[in-house]
């Protein structure tokens, strides 16, 4: 799955409120900033009258100029999350609303969506084409709505919520080592980003096929495994805004970073090996060398429907709550938790033996994290095994 961030983020909004700034337009005297100032709104055209509001697209990382109507609108673009006009806008038949902006480069027509796809389906097999066989004529691309995309969602739903994914890939062992893939990639998106979401479930494909029964991945791992290659695969086209939209995102809790990373210490195979034949299912970005520890080759194991999406066989965790790892990736540090990740300020069930029991992480500090566990509350401090630190 490809998290979405099609929606400003609730820390990206406050950000663009704290630059929301307005000023007076007394006739004859105008402040340096409204000298630059167009003489009309930026989004409905119309005059200024009194006020002018300058607020920060972070699509496009440009600066609008605003009329007060518009600042207060809440007729807001999907994509962009700024005031649309009425007079230009698209609805969406989800309900989705488009700008006049952003409906220019939304990914809309089934028949492209599916070229575009077939065009990084194969940029992506090039990348992984050394390291086995690469799904190809069993992967089938379709474009839905939101609410096609949500009932999808529903058939296998996992932890995540629908309502901001991008992409969902169902796959369905057909006996032996065939496969079919089902691709369901949402509409409206900008087509950069539409294109690495495309690479990212494309990768879901590449997974599913080489999984092996004994191999145990942890699901945010899976997902940064997918996000990885989709960073990869938009650096190599050179687009550094859906770079940077990617880094930024925290939807992986650290392990796109932590992937990154290896990869740039220990080079592009060996992290491929270790998702295959890894000892360990979440990658520690501060403990690296970890890496270097693989099972027995189980390349002769047949394959099977990988344990991450296996609904009646679950993996094994500790009877009591552990600290397994912290990773630390720029302002983002996540704690792993018998096989749960949580960033601080999170909650979250937790699964202990074949229970769970919920788990609010109130601080993650350098080698501990202090937690509230239960109905209680009650507070617990977990640190990292002996041996096992920062660097």
């Amino acid at each position: 799955m490809f998290a979405m961030d099609g929606t400003i983020p609730l820390a990206r909004l406050i950000l663009s409120a704290l630059l929301l700034v307005w000023f007076a337009v007394v006739p004859g005297v105008r402040t340096a900033i409204a000298a630059d100032a167009p003489a009309n709104c930026e989004i409905c055209h119309e005059a200024f009258n009194d006020q002018i509001y300058l607020i920060e697209d972070q699509i496009r990382q440009v600066k609008k100029h605003i009329c007060l109507k518009c600042s207060k609108s809440k007729v807001v673009c999907s994509i962009c999350g700024l005031a649309a006009n009425p007079k230009t806008l698209r609805k969406l038949d989800d309900g989705r609303i488009l700008c006049e902006l952003d409906v220019k480069g939304a990914m809309l027509d089934e028949k492209e969506a599916r070229e575009v796809f077939q065009e990084v389906k194969r940029d992506v097999q090039r990348m992984l084409a050394r390291h086995g066989k690469v799904p190809d004529q069993s992967v089938t691309a379709y474009l839905v709505n939101r609410d096609d995309f949500i009932k999808e969602y529903q058939r296998k739903p996992g932890i995540d919520e629908p309502e901001r994914l991008l992409g969902l890939t169902h796959t369905q062992a057909q006996g032996g080592s065939n496969f079919v893939h089902l691709i369901y990639l949402l509409s409206g998106t900008p087509k950069p980003q539409f294109m690495a979401t495309c690479a990212h479930e494309y990768v879901h494909t590449w997974l599913n096929e080489h999984a092996s029964k004994a191999r145990t991945l942890n699901k945010d791992t899976v997902e940064g495994i997918c996000e990885w290659i989709a960073w990869k695969y938009v650096t190599a086209k050179n687009d550094q805004p859906e770079v940077q939209r990617i880094l930024d995102n925290s939807y992986t809790r650290g392990q796109i970073h932590a992937l990154i990373a290896a990869e740039e210490r220990y080079q592009f195979y060996r992290v491929i090996d270790w998702i295959r034949r890894g000892a360990d299912s979440w990658l520690d970005i501060d403990n690296l060398d970890r890496m270097l520890l693989l099972k027995e080759d189980t390349s002769d194991e047949p394959p099977g429907v990988p344990l991450w999406q296996q609904t009646t066989v679950r993996t094994t965790v500790p009877d009591t709550l552990v600290l397994r790892g912290i990773s630390n990736s720029g302002k983002n540090r996540f704690a792993l938790i018998n096989d749960r990740t949580l960033a601080t300020g999170e909650s979250a069930k937790v699964r202990i033996g074949s229970s769970n029991v919920m788990v609010h992480c109130i601080e993650i500090r350098d080698a501990s994290v202090l937690l509230q566990v239960g109905e209680a509350k009650a507070r617990l401090e977990l640190s990292l095994p002996a041996g096992k630190t920062k660097n």
